[in-house]
């Protein structure tokens, strides 16, 4: 048996976001992307056994992609507050680069086996936790206190995600210092005496 090539799959899983992108998960069969990526139908299934598995590994894959890029955050020089609004910036320009991605998890949150979210579930608690240590970063600046940076995290991505899915584009440029601005600051700040 042949072993499978890493970057084979990867090209797959680029060839199936491409269709994702353009079609709901529904509309897009198997064979849509074997003939998308160039392979034949039995080398699709063997690297991956059903489309929700597919499905998957292109979230998965998605959001390693994404980790790997605001990972090193945590080790910059910059203030806590300014390296949150980095860590905004890049999450609207993933979110404009790969607009089907906030729609394949909502897909696959309410209809996959939770064993098979595991992996997914592992990359979103190391995601989270990125985004717990810059906000508890936030505490030693000594503007902002910070009591539970695991709840904030959790409020914080909560907030982003949902301004992704239901705000309607385009987009205002400002719009991601506007969001650090509301955490930092609260909804409705009193005016300083």
């Amino acid at each position: 048996m042949r072993t499978l090539e890493p970057t084979r799959g990867e090209h797959i899983l680029e060839m199936a976001a491409c269709l994702f992108h353009k079609r709901h998960y529904h509309e897009v069969r198997m064979e849509d992307v074997a003939a998308h990526a160039g392979v034949a139908k039995g080398t699709l299934y063997r690297y991956f056994e059903d489309k929700e598995a597919l499905y998957l590994a292109l979230i998965l894959s998605s959001m390693n992609r994404f980790t790997a890029d605001v990972e090193p955050l945590l080790a910059e020089s910059q203030p806590a507050d300014e390296r949150l609004r980095i860590y905004v910036r890049r999450s609207f320009a993933f979110c404009e680069r790969y607009p089907y991605f906030l729609d394949l998890v909502q897909r696959v949150e309410g209809t996959s086996d939770p064993a098979r979210l595991e992996p997914l579930q592992a990359a979103r608690q190391k995601l989270l936790g990125i985004v717990a240590e810059l906000i508890r970063q936030l505490d030693g600046l000594r503007r902002y206190r910070v009591k539970y940076p695991l709840i904030a995290a959790i409020a914080f991505v909560g907030m982003l995600r949902h301004t992704f899915r239901f705000l309607p584009k385009p987009w205002p440029s400002d719009l991601p210092d506007l969001l650090v601005d509301q955490f930092l600051h609260g909804v409705c700040p009193r005016d300083s005496v």
